[in-house]
C-alpha cells in the first residue's frame, strides 16, 4: 500500500466516524506519515481512531485531533505490530552483517527499512563506520594511502565520483583488514 492510499483511508474514516468534514492539518499528515514509516498496519490505526472517536462526546468530535491517537500508538508493544504491507524477510547475507553488528554490541533497527538492498547497504555502512573508528590513526592513514593509490591506478573518474569510489575502496580494505567476507 502506498502512503497516499494509507492517508486517504485514514482521512475518509475520520470524516465518516466524526460526521464532520474535517481536513487534516500538516501536523496530522506528518503524524500519519510517521505511522506509515513505522509500518503500523492501517487496520490497527483505524481501530485506534475508532476507539478515540467513540470515547469523544458527539459535541466535541468536530475538534477531533490525532494527537491522542498518536499517544496510543506510541504506547504499543512494537512486537505486536506486524505490517501487512511490508515484507520483512531478511536475506542471509544481511543476517550475517547484523550478527556481526550484534557481536560488536551495535544496535541496528531494521523495522523502518523495507528495501532489502538498502537494508544491506545501511547495515554494512554502519559496520564499516564502527570498524573504521576502532582502527588506530596509523592504520587509518595506511588504508587511506592504499585506497588513494588504488584509485589513481585503476580508476579514471571525475571529482564528483571520486569521494564515493574512495569510500568504497576504503570499505573494501577495512573488510579485508578484519577478515570479513560480506
Amino acid at each position: 500500500m502506498e502512503f497516499r492510499e494509507y492517508l486517504v483511508e485514514i482521512e475518509k474514516n475520520i470524516k465518516k466516524l466524526t460526521g464532520f468534514n474535517i481536513f487534516l492539518s500538516s501536523k496530522d499528515i506528518f503524524l500519519i506519515k510517521s505511522w506509515y514509516d513505522k509500518n503500523i498496519p492501517l487496520d490497527y490505526v483505524l481501530k485506534v481512531i475508532y476507539n478515540q472517536i467513540k470515547n469523544t462526546p458527539k459535541a466535541k468530535r468536530k475538534f477531533f485531533s490525532l494527537k491522542k491517537v498518536n499517544l496510543d500508538l506510541s504506547r504499543l508493544d512494537k512486537k505486536r505490530i506486524v505490517s501487512k504491507h511490508k515484507d520483512k524477510s531478511i536475506p542471509d547475507e544481511v543476517k550475517d552483517i547484523i550478527d556481526i553488528l550484534k557481536k560488536y554490541g551495535i544496535e541496528f533497527d531494521i523495522s523502518k527499512i523495507d528495501d532489502k538492498e538498502r537494508l544491506k547497504a545501511l547495515a554494512e555502512k554502519k559496520l564499516i563506520s564502527y570498524l573504521w573508528k576502532r582502527l588506530s590513526t596509523v592504520e587509518r592513514e595506511r588504508i587511506t594511502k592504499e585506497a588513494l593509490l588504488e584509485l589513481k591506478q585503476n580508476y579514471n573518474i571525475n571529482l564528483i565520483d571520486m569521494e564515493k569510489v574512495l569510500k568504497k575502496i576504503i570499505a573494501k580494505k577495512i573488510k579485508k583488514h578484519y577478515g570479513l567476507n560480506i
